[in-house]
């Protein structure tokens, strides 16, 4: 790790983004970094603006505050679209929801795509955990906090009641890293996903209501009427799970 990382966790209220941030830092001082931090949330309770930035350091930090990041973790479009206006360019990785976020090109930044809501849902019947597991795949690429420390400082952190999903959350995220794939081309894009799990249709139970394909955010999802079902352009799917979570007659599963 770089002597100073800055970095910045957003999104709206609602999503854990404050605790996130709490976890981060935390586990950053379980590992013997020296650490800063400061936060801001809208009004609202849910759904206003909400950021944690989070300033980790192997020196005596001097400005507490993150002035550009070098990692920002974006959990709503709306924060994506603020806080890419100032990243790094040079060295900065921005880590995204893929189900609630639209990325553009930005030279020079690197740009990880997480299944974090639908692993959540799915993996651990909660997407509340989804702050997490995109905390810890961003935490398993950097290496800017180790996977014991970051369990240790949820457990500090989190109230009883959750602590065990979060823990999950945590332990999900940092294998979610480990099977992380380079997206082909130039564009700075990562997709970090498992690799051995993808949407498969049984056409059986398909009754081609077409759902799927108004739902899938990549247009993917095509009707095949030869074979009276549907059909998924693999070269284009990211495995986000969003057709099995749509799809009426469960004839789309993670496989």
């Amino acid at each position: 790790m770089e002597e100073t990382r800055q970095i910045r966790v957003s999104g709206f209220a609602g999503q854990g983004i404050i605790l996130a941030g709490a976890v981060l830092g935390h586990a950053a001082v379980r590992d013997g970094k020296r650490v800063a931090g400061s936060s801001s949330y809208g009004a609202a309770a849910r759904g206003g603006s909400c950021r944690s930035d989070v300033v980790i350091s192997d020196k005596p930090i001097l400005f507490p505050h993150v002035i550009e990041p070098d990692i920002l973790i974006a959990m709503s479009q709306e924060a994506y679209d603020r806080y890419t206006r100032n990243i790094d360019r040079e060295n900065g990785m921005v880590f995204y929801d893929q189900s609630t976020v639209s990325v553009k090109d930005i030279p020079g930044v690197k740009q990880v795509g997480v299944s974090s809501t639908e692993l959540a849902a799915k993996e651990l019947n909660n997407a509340q955990a989804a702050n997490m597991v995109i905390l810890s795949v961003m935490a398993a690429i950097t290496e800017i906090v180790s996977q014991n420390a970051m369990i240790s400082a949820v457990n500090e952190n989190v109230p009883a009641r959750f602590r065990d999903v979060n823990m999950q959350a945590v332990k999900l995220g940092f294998a979610q890293a480990r099977t992380e794939q380079k997206h082909p081309g130039d564009t700075g894009q990562w997709q970090a996903k498992s690799g051995a799990l993808r949407p498969v249709v049984d056409n059986d139970l398909c009754v081609v209501c077409n759902l799927c394909p108004s739902m899938c955010p990549e247009l993917c999802i095509s009707i095949n009427s030869q074979k009276s079902g549907i059909e998924i352009d693999y070269d284009f799917c990211k495995d986000c799970g969003i057709c099995v979570w749509a799809c009426p007659k469960k004839a789309i599963k993670m496989a």
